[in-house]
């Protein structure tokens, strides 16, 4: 059973406890706590709170102590291995791989996502092994070396596009790559199908055994009476189980007790009744059949038959009689419930009619049951002996295997094409009517085939006298295969492992690239717990697969899935929300011993296999039965995490194969079948969504040629109804429009958590622009599919891979270079992550369905709204809409007139030019915005016809009074529009000109403190508190800039010098409503940082408040959550324990009137950030994408 730290490790850690692991896992190795001092409990993920499933199961992390960042990558095969490639590619070569905390991979995206972790692992202390996933000459090698070929990408790049084909990648008929396929296939299939054919063997016999002693009546009355009892035992047991299940949410137990046992009495009185009708009818039957019953029990017999007869009409009314009594019984039964309910009107009346139709079910499906095997033996003893020649038998032995193995192709490729989701049209066509019963048809057919040939293999071991040493050889078989068929040893995951770990594991090794063998090397794989030695883990990698629960505890809980999500990482192994870490003494399986990286990578991508979560349940038991006769299992059989360690069952290691072949593959059985993590959810997103990222990647590579975003929608429907997280995204720009082109490269879209905050969510998938590079358009042009080939393609040459590659590349330099240009900063640097997420969003949202066609008329309409602004009378009110104008006339230059009086300088403008110029730059605006949106200039501006708009823009932007304006107008546009004619034309934002600057007493009020004024009135300057405002300068060429006063905030010093603090409530921070959404309060709280700098200012810390109302509603917990991501993406971070509760204490004594604060223990969420030079934060850093709705809420609160 193993120690009894590792038998208490075992006993599991839930979600939030794995959690805390893994974020420990993400540090530098330096800083890690040892394995003993890791928490268990979940504290270290700031003691994250989950919401309950049912009772207190939890299931996902509400509360993360940080935002974390999650990338996944989808299931596809070969074809989302290697566009996913490319996309890491240009992910490295941008600098951003190392904002991630998470790689979350499925199937294919798995492939890849293997590869580059383990080159980390491999990389150990490195610290940027990332570096040399670039194809650049200089330093092309793994992990410093030059490449070995002299070739322009990296030894590690090219050994990937040797094994594009990475299944036979030395085509050959003759060669060993052949022999080994075929030997592989051989030695998978063999013994299961002898283990297949001994147990329906063993299935015939007995079922020959029983029909024997039934049909020959006198006591075979008895059997019939005891088979029946044990179908009505055996049901009732299970339907029991699930009931309690289902009852669990009942209002009182006394009243389910008394419902339970009034059912018991009932059904027990049916099934007497039942037993009782049995044994009558039975008797009956029996009468006057006695020669027929003799001649069938003799053919049923084991001994040898000197001739053979077909059955005649007695016997075969003998044969079919237990199936007619069953019938019979029903039927006596049914009459039984009509009289009842017409004559009964007692209390018992609902127990005994539900009693009753339970019985009445459970004996037809024993008739339909004994109906089939009495078929199929007549057939199979039909064949096997009867009035065929020898030749004829000979034949038919050689044609049913065939006959059954053709078949098996012909299911195969319907399986492939079937279980594609793709968008079904308005009115199904032929094909969509017969997909559903198609392959279930065939597959029961062919089973049917099987068992047949099973029953003529008896009945001519029988006329041969050698029915003993079959049943003998049978048994053998089956004992053996119960004992020592090792699921995880025999069939083709071992091959499929080996293959896959010499394509994408190999190319890790440092002296990939060369001559390199097609077999596996030793050196290829390597334990799942080594991942952990790359320094830091970050991003940690998971593995997800699909735990098989097709016949779960209770089906309607499991909603029809088939599976539940399961995860692989270097921490340890997670089923649903149960989970539990790698022990590090665990050598084997079943005490604690994790996978190999390359045993997890196949069985995330075991696509084809014998379960297949609700592909399996669509298709069938009988397709699950031969998919496991065949040995089709390129899964992985493990023990659960928290249920399957220990030495208890270690002997019966063929047991999951016989579940497998039944279809009784559970998720919380002591061992789980794993298998493709598509056969659950094919992006990667539902584990990353569960631990809560803010900021999701998602590559979506899945075949989609209908464009209907299949596996997208099946994500988005698991989220929502497991966690209550709602995504919202339009995808309908990444669909080809009218041209045949996809309008963006990237689109972005929004997770709101039910616990009031909002994420961002990047989804990049293949797709065609019209401006990809000339090799990519020229595959294009000679195959129609691409870039959505068929999954099942697994041979790729050389022009497929690159094409698929270099697609990945250029779609990520569209989606994220615009980005960068824009940001200027480290974006590898995690503090910047939020920033990066934010510009993408703003980047690649997309506009809304129809707008560039109604801007004209809102730009119509606005300038209309303009001119009325500035007709006589209305001056008044063009000061009030917009509230700036009166600060700009204010600071227009004076001269001085001999007389002593103001006179304005020539090359000054007047008053009434400085009102009419606002009028004028917003039509401007509006016009260029217009003519931007509908021409798409941001792609086209250097293009010849645009010229002279070109130029009329520039005559606009470089006139003085419109770059008076312009840091204020902009506020009412678009960012990719004010990005667009800032980087064009050379105008200044001005965010990073601000100051910050103490308000004096009695100063003359400014913008933002009349805004103020008018919404809170006068700010009450109690317990020693300091108004700080925020100063942006605007000017007028020739002359001085002067400063409009953008936001304030209200603040209290705590100590001095290094203890120094400055604190505000989040209430107390204000941007006047006009100026919300254009980083006005991050450039504030970046200037906050830099006035702190000063060290006569005595401070060294900012801290922020943020009240947390409880209970809160949902309008309440987003304010609180946009908040704490405004100052999160300005670098602020929660504090430790001690620090918070010294903080809490100083506000309590502080601010009397706080009332979130008592006995030093605050309803609040503080943040704090150390005062740090400017380079912390690059001045050009925009807001985070939920900053935007952080101020807008802080401010309304």
């Amino acid at each position: 059973m193993g120690t009894r730290e590792q038998r208490e490790e075992a006993a599991g850690l839930g979600i939030e406890g794995l959690m805390a692991l893994e974020l420990e896992a993400m540090k530098p190795r330096s800083e890690r706590a040892p394995r003993k001092e890791a928490p268990s409990d979940g504290s270290a993920a700031r003691e994250p709170t989950v919401r309950p499933d049912g009772a207190s199961a939890p299931t996902w992390i509400e509360h993360p102590r940080d935002d974390l960042f999650g990338l996944a990558l989808s299931g596809g095969g070969i074809r989302s291995a290697t566009f996913n490639l490319g996309l890491l590619q240009t992910l490295a070569k941008l600098k951003l791989l190392g904002v991630f905390d998470y790689l979350a991979t499925v199937s294919g995206g798995g492939y890849v996502g293997s590869f580059w972790t383990a080159w980390r692992a491999r990389a150990g202390l490195r610290a940027d092994p990332c570096a040399h996933l670039l194809p650049r000459k200089e330093t092309p090698g793994f992990p410093d070396t030059p490449s070995t070929l002299g070739l322009a990408e990296p030894d590690p790049v090219h050994h990937l596009r040797q094994f594009s084909n990475f299944l036979h990648p030395r085509p050959g008929l003759l060669n060993a790559d052949s022999g080994r396929m075929v030997s592989s296939v051989v030695n998978a299939t063999i013994p299961s199908l002898l283990a297949t054919v001994a147990l329906l063997t063993l299935g015939v016999l007995v079922w020959e055994w029983v029909a024997r002693w039934i049909i020959a009546g006198g006591i075979g009355l008895l059997f019939l009476a005891l088979l029946t009892s044990v179908k009505l035992v055996t049901g009732e047991v299970v339907w029991r189980k699930l009931e309690v299940r289902g009852d669990r949410g009942s209002p009182s137990s006394a009243d389910r007790d008394s419902r339970s046992l009034e059912g018991s009495r009932a059904y027990v009185l049916a099934a007497l009744c039942a037993v009782g009708i049995t044994l009558g009818l039975g008797w009956y039957f029996a009468r006057g059949n006695a020669e027929a019953q003799t001649a069938m029990s003799g053919l049923l017999s084991w001994r040898r038959l000197q001739t053979w007869r077909p059955p005649s009409g007695p016997m075969l009314r003998a044969l079919f009689s237990p199936a007619a009594v069953w019938v019979a019984t029903a039927g006596a039964l049914v009459l039984g419930r009509f009289l009842f309910s017409r004559l009964g009107r007692s209390a018992l009346q609902p127990a005994w009619t539900y009693a009753v139709g339970r019985v009445i079910s459970r004996l037809f499906l024993l008739a339909a049951l004994w109906v089939v095997m009495a078929l199929c033996w007549l057939g199979g003893a039909w064949i096997g002996e009867g009035w065929f020649h020898a030749q004829v038998q000979s034949l038919f032995a050689v044609g049913v295997p065939t006959l059954a193995a053709v078949l098996m192709a012909v299911l195969t490729r319907l399986q492939q094409r079937f279980t594609r989701q793709p968008s079904r049209p308005s009115v199904p066509g032929k094909r969509e009517r017969a997909r559903p019963v198609a392959i279930p048809l065939l597959s029961s057919v062919v089973v049917v085939l099987f068992l047949i040939g099973v029953v003529a293999l008896v009945t001519h071991a029988r006329t041969q006298g050698q029915l003993l040493p079959l049943f003998l050889l049978a048994a053998g078989i089956t004992a053996a295969t119960f004992f020592c068929f090792d699921t995880t040893r025999v069939g083709l995951h071992h091959f499929y492992r080996s293959r896959l770990a010499r394509a994408y594991l190999g190319a890790s090794l440092p002296d990939s690239g060369g001559a390199e063998p097609a077999s596996e090397r030793r050196a290829d794989d390597l334990p799942l717990t080594a991942l952990s030695q790359a320094d830091p883990a970050r991003p940690l990698h998971l593995i997800c697969c699909a735990a098989n629960d097709l016949r779960p505890e209770d089906p309607m809980r499991n909603l029809g899935r088939g599976a539940q999500s399961a995860v692989l990482s270097a921490v340890g192994m997670s089923v649903a929300h149960e989970a539990a870490a790698w022990t590090r003494e665990g050598r084997s399986r079943r005490e604690g011993g994790a996978p190999s990286l390359g045993a997890a990578m196949t069985a995330s991508g075991a696509a084809f296999n014998s379960n297949m979560g609700a592909y399996s349940k669509r298709l069938g038991a009988a397709f699950t039965f031969l998919m496991a006769a065949f040995n089709f299992r390129l899964g992985l059989w493990w023990p659960h995490p928290t249920r399957g360690r220990g030495r208890r069952g270690e002997w019966a290691v063929g047991l999951p194969f016989y579940k497998e072949m039944f279809g009784m593959a559970r998720a919380q059985d002591r061992d789980v079948h794993l298998s493709d993590g598509g056969h659950f959810e094919n992006l990667a997103l539902y584990e990353l969504v569960r631990r809560h990222c803010r900021y999701i990647l998602v590559s979506d590579c899945g075949r989609d040629p209908d464009l209907a975003f299949d596996d997208f929608g099946n994500a988005v429907r698991r989220v929502r109804e497991d966690f209550g997280v709602d995504i919202r995204i339009d995808l309908s720009p990444l669909r080809p429009g009218p041209d045949g082109w996809a309008r963006q490269p990237m689109v972005a879209g929004d997770i709101h958590y039910p616990t009031g905050d909002t994420g961002v969510l990047l989804m990049i998938r293949p797709a065609l622009m019209g401006n990809e590079p000339a090799d990519v358009a020229q595959y294009n042009a000679r195959n129609a599919a691409f870039p959505h080939e068929s999954t099942g393609d697994q041979f790729y040459d050389e022009a497929q891979w690159e094409s698929y590659r270099r697609l990945g590349e250029h779609e990520a330099e569209l989606a994220f270079q615009p980005i960068l240009r824009q940001l200027d900063v480290k974006a590898e640097n995690p503090e910047h992550g939020a920033s990066l997420f934010a510009q993408a969003r703003r980047e690649w949202l997309p506009v809304p369905a129809g707008y560039s066609e109604r801007f004209a008329h809102y730009a119509s309409r606005a300038a209309e709204i303009d001119t009325l602004l500035h007709a006589t009378g209305a001056h008044r009110l063009l000061r009030e809409v917009f509230e700036e104008e009166p600060y700009i006339e204010d600071l227009v230059p004076f001269a001085r007139s001999r007389q002593g009086g103001p006179v304005r300088p020539a090359l000054s403008p007047r008053t009434r030019d400085i009102s009419l110029s606002l009028q004028a730059c917003r039509r401007a605006l509006l016009f260029m915005e217009e003519v931007f949106l509908s021409e798409k200039l941001t792609e086209a501006h250097s293009h010849p016809a645009y010229l002279g708009l070109m130029n009329y823009f520039a005559r606009w932007t470089h006139a003085p009074l419109f770059r008076l304006w312009w840091p204020l107008l902009k506020t009412l546009y678009p960012q990719r529009f004010t990005r667009f004619l800032e980087t064009q034309f050379d105008l200044k934002s001005g965010r990073d000109e601000g100051q910050v600057k103490p308000v004096e007493a009695n100063q003359h009020p400014g913008l933002a403190m009349s805004g103020w004024i008018q919404k809170k009135g006068t700010p009450r300057m109690r317990d020693g508190a300091m108004l700080l405002s925020y100063l942006h300068p605007v000017r007028y060429e020739g002359h001085p800039s002067h400063d409009i006063q953008l936001a304030l905030v209200r603040a209290w010093r705590h100590g001095d010098g290094v203890e120094g603090l400055l604190a505000w409530d989040e209430g107390d921070f204000f941007v006047p409503p006009g100026f919300w959404g254009n980083g006005i309060g991050e450039a504030f709280l970046n200037g906050l940082n830099q006035w702190a700098l000063d060290p006569s200012e005595g401070v060294s810390r900012l801290a922020v408040h943020i009240h947390e109302e409880r209970p809160a509603s949902a309008e309440e917990k987003k304010r609180e959550a946009d908040a704490a991501v405004l100052y999160r993406s300005s670098g602020f971070r929660a504090p430790d324990e001690a620090e918070r509760k010294k903080l809490c204490k100083w506000w309590s004594f502080s601010r009397p009137a706080s009332q979130d604060c008592a006995d030093g223990e605050c309803a609040c969420l503080w943040l704090v950030r150390e005062v740090t030079p400017a380079d912390f934060t690059e001045p050009d850093r925009p807001l985070h994408a939920q900053a935007l709705h952080a101020e807008v809420s802080s401010h309304l609160s």
